[in-house]
């Protein structure tokens, strides 16, 4: 079992995004462990980084590698590609395109919980491919395994759907 490293420095940082930025980086090696990731994700999320990205892809690849075992519910996989979004690039289409595909039912009752990881990707996925992101906005739309209470990942489809192809960049 990884042994969470110090976060300490993290929380010291607050007062200097860059170098909270740069010190949540080294957060991210898979080794790490669950803590570790949530607030590195958490402080790139507020100060997102390009220096992050090849970091964030490669813990996203690890943890897709075994999804339900190494991030049951998509949580840590949706909290990088939220992390990504602001510094994705046209090369990170194809990861983007696979996480908004990602179903994973979830015993008991084997409901899927990966609905919030195809609905951040379908955004991310919009800002890197316009184009991809409309025909998984368009599949999304009707998802047969939505989140009934939430309408996700359909709702974020919708919206992207609604934005005809505008992107922030």
């Amino acid at each position: 079992m990884p042994s969470t490293p110090d976060l300490n420095p993290l929380r010291a940082l607050a007062a200097d995004p860059a170098a909270q930025a740069a010190y949540a980086v080294t957060l991210l090696a898979p080794a790490a462990g669950r803590p570790a990731h949530m607030a590195a994700l958490d402080a790139l999320g507020k100060h997102p980084t390009p220096d992050a990205r090849p970091a964030l892809m490669a813990l996203y690849e690890h943890l897709s590698a075994s999804g339900p075992k190494r991030d049951a519910g998509a949580f840590l996989r949706r909290a990088i590609v939220e992390a990504l979004r602001p510094v994705a690039l046209p090369a990170d289409a194809a990861l983007l395109a696979a996480a908004a595909s990602t179903v994973e039912r979830m015993p008991p009752f084997f409901k899927d919980e990966a609905v919030g990881l195809r609905a951040a990707a379908l955004l991310a996925l919009n800002e890197v491919d316009a184009e991809l992101a409309a025909f998984h906005a368009t599949r999304l739309l009707v998802d047969e395994h939505a989140d009934p209470m939430s309408g996700e990942p359909g709702v974020s489809a919708a919206v992207r759907k609604s934005w005809a192809g505008v992107s922030s960049h």
